[in-house]
C-alpha cells in the first residue's frame, strides 16, 4: 500500500491535466481519491476531459429491469464509477453503504421526505475493489426497489476503503416515471441535457421534466460546501496550470 502523500499527488497532476480541456457541459462517472487521508469523491470524464473534485451530486434516471433475476425493480448503471490508477490503496475493496433514501413526487416546491416502502441499493460484489495500481472503472448496477411511485429519488451514501477515512454523503439524484423505459432513455438524456445547456424545456410524451433539473439544484442547494483541506489545494494547482497557459 502506498502512502496518503502519494494517493493526494496523483489526482492532482491528472486534474491539471484534465480540466484544462473541459467543455461547458459535461456528465460522468464518480470518481474516488485519496485525499489526505479521506475518500475524496468527484466527477470524471476521461474521454471529455473532466474531473471536478469535490463534486458529490449526481444524476441518474431508472428504468424497469429487463431480466428477471436483475436485482432492482428500477435499475440504471449510469453513472458508474472511474478511478485513475494510483488514485486510492492498491487492492482494496470499495464499500459502499446507503445512509437514506428520500423521495419527491414533483408537484410544487421540491420536498423531500423519506421513501416510505421503496429501497435503494448497489449491486456489488468482491470484485468491486482497486486493481494492483489503485484504479477502478466499473458501471455497478443500482436502483429502487418496492412501490417506487413516479417522482425524484435521492439516495444518499457513502464510500469507504481500507486505510481512509470515510467520504462525505454522495448524493444519487434519481428520476423514475412510467414513461422511463430502456428503449426512451436517450430521448429523456437528450431532452434533459438541452434544457440544462438552456434550451427548451424536456417535455416528453406530454409531460414536462423540468422539475427533475429543478430537484437536482435543490439538493445542490442544501449541501454547505466546506471542502477539505485537499480539495483547496486542488483548485489552487488548477488555478496555476489555467494561469501558465
Amino acid at each position: 500500500m502506498f502512502s496518503s502523500f502519494r494517493g493526494a499527488v496523483r489526482p492532482i497532476a491528472f486534474a491539471c491535466l484534465l480540466l484544462t480541456a473541459r467543455g461547458a457541459w459535461a456528465h460522468g462517472d464518480i470518481t474516488l481519491f485519496d485525499a489526505a487521508g479521506q475518500v475524496g469523491v468527484g466527477l470524471i470524464d476521461v474521454g471529455e476531459g473532466v474531473f471536478e473534485p469535490g463534486e458529490r451530486v449526481f444524476e441518474a434516471l431508472l428504468s424497469p429491469k429487463l431480466i428477471a433475476s436483475f436485482p432492482f425493480d428500477f435499475d440504471s448503471d449510469e453513472p458508474g464509477f472511474d478511478v485513475p490508477d494510483g488514485a486510492l490503496p492498491a487492492n482494496e475493496p470499495i464499500v459502499l453503504t446507503v445512509k437514506s433514501l428520500t423521495y419527491w413526487d414533483g408537484v410544487g416546491e421540491p420536498l423531500f421526505a423519506p421513501a416510505a416502502g421503496t429501497t435503494f441499493g448497489f449491486d456489488t460484489d468482491p470484485s468491486f475493489a482497486t486493481d494492483a495500481d489503485g484504479g477502478l472503472h466499473d458501471h455497478a448496477l443500482f436502483g429502487l426497489n418496492g412501490a417506487a411511485p413516479d417522482g425524484v429519488y435521492v439516495g444518499e451514501f457513502t464510500a469507504a476503503v481500507a486505510g481512509l477515512e470515510e467520504s462525505d454523503p454522495v448524493f444519487m439524484v434519481m428520476l423514475k416515471d412510467a414513461l422511463l423505459t430502456k428503449s426512451s432513455l436517450e430521448d429523456f438524456e437528450e431532452a434533459l441535457e438541452q434544457y440544462e445547456e438552456g434550451g427548451a424545456e424536456p417535455v416528453i410524451g406530454g409531460k414536462n421534466f423540468a422539475f427533475y433539473e429543478e430537484a437536482v439544484e435543490s439538493v445542490e442547494a442544501s449541501l454547505v460546501p466546506e471542502p477539505a483541506s485537499f480539495v483547496l489545494v486542488t483548485f489552487a494547482f488548477l488555478a496555476s496550470c489555467f494561469r501558465r497557459r
